[in-house]
């Protein structure tokens, strides 16, 4: 089948992110497969994806038909580039798992299982596996869809979605328009979908065509099926090509007063659902699981009814869209002009009633608005779905006319002012104008003539010549404190003053600037005022009021204008050397007043301290200062009084008119009692202990002994109570009777090579061991003797184990250790003693428990055989190379060692294995950097375990070796190098 987007009429261009159709139920195609939609212009933002190109992210969707199709049999023809083949792998689970993750509603992408698509199944193939997973979203998921993926390879794009050179994008087709044509094929039947879209009419994120790269990407193209195919372009932006599931509920008629039914239509669009369901309101619904019904209000709809209707899809939640069914009432008719209406004879006047959906006037007609030229009253019936309302209107005979003129009557210098007449729908003024309004500008007695059917009427009005305002202030601007004083504005006919007062007049107290606006009908003008408020006369006075002997002393009255002293002196300041009262009358403009100053003989200050000066610890005294007006302390604080709590000497320095003066106090600080008792409160059989108080000046025993130490011989408690001036304190102490000491030592007695083992002392009092160590734990890596000792004042203790080492020792013969494969080995182990449990690693993935395994090597290479014997709980671990070789003459002899091992016992690189391919014989001698020989190699296959000849570790460090190996193919190998153990 083919369907192309040239047809006429079949072209529908969709603008935003809805699509033109949808499936309302799942359907499956009557053929191979239906392509259903093409992501041409995909997203791919370069900085999150790293330059993943267009043509890796450009998708098409199809739909299945009645048969599965396996992926090795589906193919596409591009409208640009090849088809690259279908590929299913690890990389394509893990795209699929991620971008699962990213949907956020119940959709679910899986891949075809075993490669095969199911019938019916809803498809989504994205172009390459190398596709940008934040390019295009999956978030609003709702379907399951299968994702499948071509092979990589492609960049260029499948679709070549941009316009052809000179040839602007637009919604209509030019001459030459590019046909763009893709083909899928099912190989395994022979059958094929076929569509067609115009390149040019893509549309881009804003609903328009064209625009740069970033603004067209999202573009694609839906094919909807079956019947008549149709086209739609549509843009979702960055969002993969499916159809955002949504439910659409509309309604048509209205419910009046909680009665009446309404029609109600649905749509589900954008994808499947298994059942839909209305719900909401008192009332109920034709069919409420129908798309398409109808819906009767029930006694509780009397206000505006929301009905919701609700898709259920394989989603846990259903898709819901809902409407608003508005509450109707009858109608109520409004009249214009609502008021009686006046006509005059000849005219006519037109009524009009609203508020309804028809109208039926007393007069028969049933327009909106009618025209009336008689006199009575008109009356309408206005009708809608919820029932009629009524009106009328009454026309009268109207009266004579009566003319009135408006407008100011006043004319400024160079200036005009309008007229106007009301009142009748003729004039003409005595200026011969046939306007309502006309403009004057020079004064005078102005008449206008006003007519209409009813009859006319003539008004006068009379314009003066108006002047610019000059506005002035009055009033007293000099005022005392507490007065006030009127200032007044003229020159103007209306007034606004700074403090918002709007009266020609205001009073005012306090001093500042006014400031007055005046309006009149030619303008404004302002003008200013300062007022000043003198203050009454205060008195106060400065100066030293003491007199020192032999000293005189100024004082200075302020607070007035002019003063006069009580002997007579006329300055603010006079001189004083004797005590006594000084008056003086001082005044202004605004008064008088008298005061008086009192000057005292002062003499040299005599300064004390007083408080107490004997505190315990943790209090404080206060020290206060006398015989002075001012003070400092030692340290700095100015007043009479201070706090301490600290043991010193305390100075102060008091300061008079007449000198100064200094004392000192010494402040002792005793400590509180704090008691408490030494000695060994512990009595063995027989003796006494001594116990001493301390911490006080005097101590009370609870045996009565008021002695700082007493001698105690019988067990008890023991208390001392010790005093000093500052109050007491009491210790006390259990005297017990003492045992000696006991210690009990246990732990394994049986040291395996190479391990420890832990001894444990049980004892009462603290442990030495005879290894020097203390504690209760004792670490033993050596057989031998440990003995724990314990001691007190009472006696003492020990106790001991002897630990011994395991006669365990692991070993075991090969015969032969290297040949050709296959090679028989015999193994014997050689391990005392001989009742230990055997466990062999033969190499090769074979093992035993026999003393003497054979084992048959048929693959050439190196086998590491390893026995592992256990006795009384301890284990060894021996091992041996067996190296077995293809025939002699195929392969050239080698040998090499490696650089470095880690025999540190954890199984990994714990051996130094030769790498000898076709050699006989070997020797290897490896010596330690002061030229001493620590172990030799002398078979084909032996390893070194990083032991001495002596069986001693070899500590980490290089180590040098030379090796003379002799060939099977006769060539005599020689090597020197280093090896470097690490652990």
């Amino acid at each position: 089948m083919h369907r192309s987007a040239l047809r006429s009429g079949l072209v529908a261009i969709l603008f935003g992110a809805h699509a033109l159709t949808a499936s309302l139920f799942a359907q499956i195609p009557t053929q191979c497969l239906e392509i259903e939609s093409i992501l041409v212009d995909a997203c791919n933002p370069f900085a999150t994806c790293d330059g993943s190109s267009e043509g890796q992210n450009e998708m098409v969707r199809f739909r299945t038909g009645p048969n599965p199709i396996a992926l090795s049999d589906l193919e596409a023809n591009w409208p640009n580039g090849t088809w690259r083949g279908i590929v299913q792998n690890t990389t394509t689970a893990s795209i699929t798992e991620q971008l699962n993750s990213t949907i956020v509603s119940c959709g679910f992408l899986l891949e075809p299982p075993g490669g095969v698509i199911p019938p019916g199944s809803s498809v989504l193939l994205v172009t390459s596996t190398e596709m940008c997973l934040v390019g295009n979203s999956f978030e609003a998921l709702t379907d399951t869809i299968y994702l499948i993926f071509q092979n990589a390879g492609n960049t260029a794009g499948h679709f070549a979605n941009s316009p052809a050179a000179g040839q602007p994008a637009s919604p209509t087709p030019p001459a030459g328009s590019d046909v763009r044509t893709l083909i899928l094929f099912d190989n395994a039947t022979n059958c094929s979908d076929t569509v067609s879209y115009v390149r040019e009419l893509l549309v881009n994120t804003e609903g328009t065509y064209g625009g740069q790269n970033g603004e067209t990407d999202g573009g694609t193209v839906e094919f909807s099926w079956p019947g008549v195919p149709d086209v739609s372009y549509v843009n979702y932006g960055c969002q993969a090509p499916f159809d955002p599931l949504f439910v659409q509920a509309e309604v048509d008629g209205v419910l009046c007063g909680g009665t009446g039914t309404v029609t109600l239509t649905g749509e589900v669009i954008g994808g499947t659902f298994t059942s839909v369901q209305w719900q909401g309101g008192t009332g109920t619904f034709g069919d409420p699981n129908a798309l398409n019904t109808t819906y009767t209000a029930g006694p509780g709809d009397l206000a505006t009814v929301i009905l919701t209707l609700c898709a259920q899809t394989d989603c846990v939640d259903p898709i819901c869209g809902t409407v608003s069914i508005p509450a109707g009432n009858g109608p109520t008719v409004t009249m214009v002009p609502s008021g009686p209406v006046s006509l005059c004879p000849g005219d006519e006047v037109v009524l009009t009633a609203t508020g309804a959906d028809s109208y039926l006037w007393s007069t028969g007609e049933t327009t909106g608005s009618i025209s009336v030229t008689s006199l009575g009253t008109f009356s309408v019936v206005g009708t809608n779905a919820c029932g009629t309302g009524s009106g009328s209107v009454e026309v009268i005979q109207a009266t004579g006319v009566t003319v009135t003129i408006s407008g100011v009557p006043q004319i400024c210098p160079g200036q005009s002012t309008v007229l106007t007449a009301s009142g009748a729908s003729q004039y003409i003024w005595s200026t011969g104008d046939f306007t309502a309004s006309i403009t004057v500008t020079a004064p005078g007695i102005y008449s206008v003539s006003g007519s209409n059917n009813c009859g006319s009427a003539t008004e006068s009005i009379s314009v003066t010549q108006a002047a610019d305002p000059v506005v002035g202030i009055s009033g007293d601007l000099a005022i005392c404190a507490g007065e006030s004083t009127v200032l007044s504005a003229a020159g103007a006919t209306s007034y606004l003053w700074s403090n918002q007062a709007t009266t020609s007049s205001i009073t005012v107290d306090e001093a500042g600037t006014y400031t007055v606006t005046g309006t009149s009908v030619c303008g404004t003008a302002q003008a200013s005022a300062e007022v000043v408020v003198d203050p009454l006369p205060t008195l106060s006075f400065s100066g030293v009021t003491q007199l020192c002997p032999g000293e005189s002393t100024e004082i200075t009255a302020s607070g007035a204008s002019q003063y006069v002293w009580g002997g007579g002196e006329l300055t603010a300041s006079i001189t004083v050397t004797t005590p006594g009262i000084y008056s003086v009358t001082g005044s202004n403009n605004c008064g008088s007043v008298t005061g008086s100053v009192t000057v005292t003989e002062a003499t040299s200050p005599l300064v004390s301290i007083s408080g107490d000066l004997s505190i315990c610890a943790g209090e404080s005294t206060v020290l206060t200062a006398t015989g002075a007006d001012s003070f400092v302390w030692n340290d700095q604080t100015t007043t009479a009084s201070i706090t301490v709590e600290a043991a010193g000497t305390y100075t102060v320095t008091g300061t008079s008119a007449c000198g100064t003066a200094e004392a000192s106090a010494e402040v002792v600080v005793d400590p509180l009692p704090s008691a408490s008792i030494s000695g060994d409160p512990q009595l063995c059989a027989g003796q006494s202990a001594t116990l001493v108080a301390s911490g006080g000046d005097s101590y009370v025993w609870s045996t009565g002994a008021t002695t700082a130490s007493i001698t105690v011989d019988t067990p008890g408690a023991v208390s001392v109570t010790a005093s000093n001036s500052c109050g007491s304190s009491t210790a006390s102490l259990e005297v017990v009777v003492g045992v000696p000491p006991t210690v009990t030592v246990s732990g394994n007695t049986f040291l395996c090579p190479g391990a420890t083992t832990v001894l444990t002392a049980t004892s009462a009092t603290s442990v030495t061991w005879n290894t020097g160590a203390s504690g209760s734990t004792l670490v033993v890596s050596a057989p031998g003797l440990y003995i724990a000792s314990v001691s007190n004042g009472c006696g003492t203790d020990s106790d001991g184990l002897a630990v011994t080492a395991s006669p365990l020792n692991t070993s075991f013969t090969a015969i032969p250790t290297s040949g050709l494969a296959p090679l028989n080995v015999q193994f014997n182990s050689t391990t005392t003693p001989v009742d230990a449990t055997l466990s062999w690693d033969l190499g090769d993935g074979e093992s035993s428990t026999a003393p003497s395994p054979t084992n048959v090597y048929t693959t050439p290479g190196q086998y590491v055989v390893e026995l592992t014997a256990t006795l009384d709980g301890c284990s060894s671990t021996v091992s041996q190379v067996i190296l077995v070789t293809s025939v002699v003459s195929s392969n050239p002899s080698s040998i090499t060692l490696p650089n470095v091992f880690t025999p540190n016992g954890d199984r990994h690189n714990d051996l130094l294995l030769m790498d000898a391919v076709n050699i006989t014989s070997v020797e290897v001698l490896i010596y330690n950097r002061w030229g001493q020989k620590v172990n030799e190699l002398k078979r084909v296959g032996e390893v070194w375990d990083g032991r001495s000849m002596s069986g001693e570790h070899v500590s980490d460090g290089t180590y040098f070796y030379t090796l003379v190996a002799m060939g099977a193919d006769g060539v005599e190998h020689t090597l020197t190098g280093h090896i470097t153990v690490l652990r």
